[in-house]
């Protein structure tokens, strides 16, 4: 096999795009550093390729892909699976230089084997050799390499303590203790699991999942199973969800026969004790993996050792191991660990290790709202998150709610007969929602003292208020964006409302003029000038001075019907059309 830019003056400077190609490479070059497909580049890409084969060299920085990287280069969704035969420093299993270069390394996979010839014992990297001064970045990458003879090695490189390292995951720990190696802040093992025990009485669940391909008795598992302690009693619980049973937890101890951990499913786990569970077997390298849903909702497990990405909103465990928290689509899922989806008939669902393209288009902002319980404490006591729920400005996006063990507290948003907790206003009242009313509903199991925290994210909102539909309190979110209240768990569940303006700009509109609606019989004005109300005789039957935003006025001095409102600021003239039925 002939190498590619085979001196530094020759370098490859193109785009290789592999179209997921495997390339068998027979190479030995026992004259020239930097031994590799590509032996040097410099401001190159390299995509989609996959390297197998015997590379080999006696002298320093050979590789699996690239010898030298110069410039700036990306690289990205390349596996190397060959065999390196190295007989000195520095070789690496995707680079073995990188001179001065800002490379990035994104998606990228070392499943290759390296063996140290002779006695030089050699220091190397299990994604990146060697740089001098240069500031590669890794992102999502995946160590899963085999070393013979190697007692150096460092699952991510020597990067003479430069560079950045972000989300990437390694089989093999470091080996030793290679020189001017990077630190490993941003890599963690792809293939452990490290839960905190439940102690006496206090459940502390997760959500698990296998990243080995084939399917995997639990007893295969290091730490997952436990003891029986009692007759029928044991120190751990393991469940699968069947989705076709409404929401029925199968449990290992009533269903051995046939349990496994299939790769791309998720499971419910706790144990006594703390516990650090591993996976061992043929690890999932690929970048893709589709996964069948049946209606409703779907424990789904992130079926690689690395980061992966889906294309829909879902939930996790929060922190505690006590509820379920809704997380956005454009969070990653760590290795090992298993979310919840919902389904509205039977269909498939794509994993995949680089972010996919979202159901809405681009992101316009959400609000946040966040419920925590007020729990006592030894130092006193202490604000408790249990719940949240969404309010998105992008299409495509709801997610109904998802009610977990005994969850003592829960915020949703109804919408028809249907209980959501994300739920999408785009599109109404035009391209973008610009005001709104929209129902949150509340409910306690136990009393207590709660506390709700409503928190724009990505959109400006020019009006933002809570409305407590008990107690009658208004809430102010964008003086104060926490409301603190008592509930007892035979208050009535529409408990709130959020009425909000939000700006169209900011919801990737063209802009609008509006700037009034009506909530709770009040026009509420969002800008200070002079108001003129008119009727549609073309009367003027309102003049007034507005000092200060979010002016109220009641409606109920008006008739039913169509009213324009003018907004006077100088020269500055805005109208808009109200309805009042």
């Amino acid at each position: 096999t002939e190498m590619v830019g085979s001196s530094e003056g020759n370098s490859f400077q193109g785009t290789f795009l592999g179209d997921n190609k495997t390339i068998t490479a027979t190479i030995t070059d026992n004259s020239n550093q930097g031994t590799a497909l590509f032996c040097y580049i410099n401001g190159a890409t390299i995509k989609d390729l996959k390297v197998a084969g015997t590379i080999a060299s006696d002298e320093r920085h050979m590789a699996g892909l690239v010898g030298f990287a110069n410039g700036t280069n990306r690289i990205e969704n390349c596996a190397v699976t060959a065999t390196l035969n190295v007989s000195t420093d520095y070789a690496g299993g995707i680079v073995g230089h990188g001179l001065n270069s800002a490379t990035t390394i994104e998606g990228c996979v070392f499943a290759g084997t390296i063996n140290a010839i002779g006695s030089n014992d050699p220091n190397v990297g299990g994604i990146w050799g060697w740089s001098d001064s240069g500031t590669p970045r890794l992102v999502n990458c995946l160590e899963a390499g085999t070393y013979n003879n190697v007692s150096k090695m460092h699952p991510m490189g020597l990067q003479n303590a430069a560079g950045t390292i972000d989300k990437c995951y390694y089989i093999n720990p470091q080996v030793g203790s290679p020189a001017n190696v990077c630190t490993v802040s941003g890599a963690a093992p792809g293939n452990v699991r490290t839960i905190a025990g439940y102690g006496e009485g206090n459940d502390k669940w997760a959500f698990i999942a296998s990243p080995v391909t084939e399917n995997l008795n639990p007893s295969t598992v290091t730490g997952l199973l436990g003891t029986e302690i009692s007759s029928g009693v044991y120190n751990y619980d393991l469940y699968r969800l069947n989705p076709l049973a409404d929401k029925e937890w199968e449990n290992y101890h009533q269903h051995t026969d046939g349990f496994v951990l299939a790769n791309g499913q998720g499971y419910l786990y706790a144990k006594q004790s703390d516990v650090t569970l591993t996976f061992t077997g043929a690890y999932n390298l690929d970048n893709t993996k589709e996964v069948t849903l049946q209606q409703g909702f779907n424990l789904v497990g992130n079926p690689f050792p690395r980061a992966a990405y889906i294309n829909r909103s879902y939930y996790t465990l929060n922190s505690d191991g006590s509820a379920v928290s809704t997380t956005p689509s454009t969070e990653y899922i760590p290795p090992c660990h298993a979310v919840v989806v919902e389904a509205t008939n039977s269909e498939s669902l794509t994993f995949s290790t680089k972010p996919l393209a979202q159901q809405s288009t681009g992101n316009n902002g959400n609000l946040q709202v966040t419920l925590a319980q007020t729990v006592a404490t030894r130092g006193g006591a202490e604000a408790k998150t249990i719940d949240n729920a969404i309010v998105t400005f992008n299409e495509g996006m709801e997610l109904g709610k998802f009610y977990f063990g005994n969850q003592n507290a829960n915020i949703y948003i109804p919408q028809g007969n249907k209980d959501y907790a994300i739920v999408s206003v785009a599109g109404r009242d035009g391209a973008c929602t610009i005001s709104t009313e929209i129902p949150v509903n509340f409910k306690a199991k136990e009393n207590g003292t709660y506390t709700l925290t409503v928190n724009p994210e990505g959109v400006e909102m020019a009006y933002l208020h809570l409305i407590d539909n008990l107690t009658g309190n208004d809430v102010d979110l964008l003086q104060t964006p926490s409301y603190t209240f008592t509930a007892r768990n035979d208050d009535y569940t529409s408990r709130f409302k959020l009425v909000f303006v939000a700006n169209d700009a900011d919801l990737g509109g063209e802009g609008n003029d509006d700037f009034a609606f009506i909530s709770n019989g009040q026009f509420i004005i969002t800008s200070e000038a002079t108001l003129q109300i008119i009727d549609m005789m073309g009367r003027v039957i309102v003049t007034k001075q507005l000092s200060t935003t979010n002016s109220q006025l009641p409606t109920a001095n008006f008739k039913a019907g169509v009213y324009v409102l003018r907004l006077v600021n100088g020269d500055n003239i805005k109208t808009q059309k109200i309805v009042i039925k």
